[in-house]
Order: C-alpha cells, then sequence, then structure tokens
C-alpha cells in the first residue's frame, strides 16, 4: 500500500502558479488515491477548493497533524 506523500494540514504551493502573498499557497484538507494517481483537495489563499494531482504540488511546510507544539 503506497502512503501519501502529502499529510492534512499541510501547506503546499501548485507548481504552475507564480505564487505571490496572496496566491498559489493552499492547505490540504483530504486526500484520495484513484488507480494509480493521488488528488489532494486543497483549501487556497484565494478561499477555494479544489483537487490537485499529487505531481503538480511541493510541499512547502509540513503541518502539525493535530498535535501542539
Amino acid at each position: 500500500m503506497k502512503k501519501y506523500r502529502f499529510r492534512v494540514g499541510d501547506l503546499v504551493r501548485e507548481k504552475q502558479f507564480e505564487a505571490t502573498e496572496s496566491s498559489g499557497y493552499g492547505i490540504v484538507t483530504m486526500s484520495i488515491k484513484i488507480g494509480s494517481s493521488t488528488k489532494y483537495r486543497c483549501i487556497w489563499s484565494d478561499d477555494k477548493e479544489y483537487w490537485v494531482k499529487e505531481k503538480n504540488l511541493y510541499l512547502i511546510a509540513r503541518g502539525q497533524s493535530g498535535h501542539t507544539s
């Protein structure tokens, strides 16, 4: 069984965006594996929520997974 590359709460950026302080960054809210590909539902800095393929994302910072620091 393949593990998910990103976890809920991780701060990510979509590779195709020209990221600025106000756009291009999101937080993973859900993940799903369909066949051989994995998709992540993210809420973005512009308050929109949509699905993105794993290969189109890269990690900025790990979330705390519900734990306090």
